[in-house]
């Protein structure tokens, strides 16, 4: 069975055992029709648990497995990858595809320079953000037609050109 890593569980939440889990997908709701977890420490699962709890807040999502019942389990679940079968992972829109396909891009500006590894994109209500890890710094660039000079999924490069401070170096 092949399988496709989805996110990674960032840390403990509360004392019954739940995770804050950071997801590299963009559509988050079909994992509340999931009714197992598979997750571990290198590029293949090493365990699976039912999902007993799934919760989508502003600015995260929380996990809990059957198997991890207190703060201690959940905690050794730290940095842990999460992954669901490939034939569980669906796509429910074109848009969706897409987004997803940004991930795998090199994301430069006008003049060639990689401006960061693309980690995730984040859905708001004004537009969809990309967050870029940039010199060991988490960072959000609009998806905004205006920034976007070039485009290319099958070359996997998508040049942007920001406004003046939006990379602030500070």
């Amino acid at each position: 069975m092949s399988f496709r890593k989805i996110g990674n569980i960032l840390k403990p939440f509360g004392l019954e055992g739940r995770l804050i889990i950071r997801l590299d997908i963009v559509d988050k709701g079909f994992l509340c029709s999931l009714k197992n977890m598979y997750w571990g420490f290198g590029s293949e699962p090493e365990h699976v648990d039912e999902i007993t709890f799934f919760d989508v807040k502003p600015r995260q999502v929380v996990l809990g497995l059957q198997n991890v019942q207190t703060r201690t389990d959940a905690e050794k679940l730290q940095n842990a990858f999460l992954f669901i079968p490939e034939s569980d992972f669906r796509d429910d829109t074109d848009t969706d595809t897409i987004l997803n396909d940004i991930l795998t891009c090199l994301i430069c500006d006008a003049d060639g320079n990689v401006l960061g590894e693309p980690l995730r994109i984040e859905s708001y209500p004004a537009q969809d953000m990309l967050i870029l890890l940039r010199k060991g710094q988490e960072v959000m660039i609009p998806l905004a037609e205006d920034f976007i000079l070039d485009f290319n999924l099958t070359n996997k490069r998508i040049v942007l050109d920001l406004p003046e401070g939006l990379l602030n170096e500070d």
